[in-house]
């Protein structure tokens, strides 16, 4: 039962640490990225301490199904984020470190651009 406790604060911690890199992230991109690792690998760890701690199979079945929906949708959901906050930001080329790849693929017509 400590363990599972242990875990899930751990999850906690890391949710906690993905607050702050959004508040000091240099570039929306930036800021997103922080939050989304810490939001799937944060809620992970809370689900998996609630599933090592509970040892009922219908609380574990939920959050199991819990677990399973959120590593499907949380990583889509951020792609079209970042994809539309690249669009929105474009426009401000300081806004966007280094090498902008997706620029280069899209000219060469590896990407198309509306989806």
């Amino acid at each position: 039962m400590v363990v599972g406790e242990l875990i899930a604060l751990v999850g906690c911690i890391v949710v906690m640490l993905g607050g702050i890199g959004l508040v000091r992230g240099r570039n929306p991109l930036a800021r997103s990225q922080s939050l989304t690792k810490a939001a799937t690998t944060g809620l992970a760890l809370v689900l998996i301490g609630g599933i090592v701690a509970i040892r009922e199979w219908r609380d574990v079945s939920s959050l199991v199904l819990a677990l399973l929906l959120q590593f499907l949708t949380l990583p889509v959901s951020s792609n079209l984020m970042a994809r539309s906050m690249y669009y929105r930001y474009t426009r401000e080329p300081d806004l966007i470190d280094g090498k902008d790849e997706l620029a280069d693929a899209i000219a060469a017509g590896r990407i198309d651009p509306r989806t």
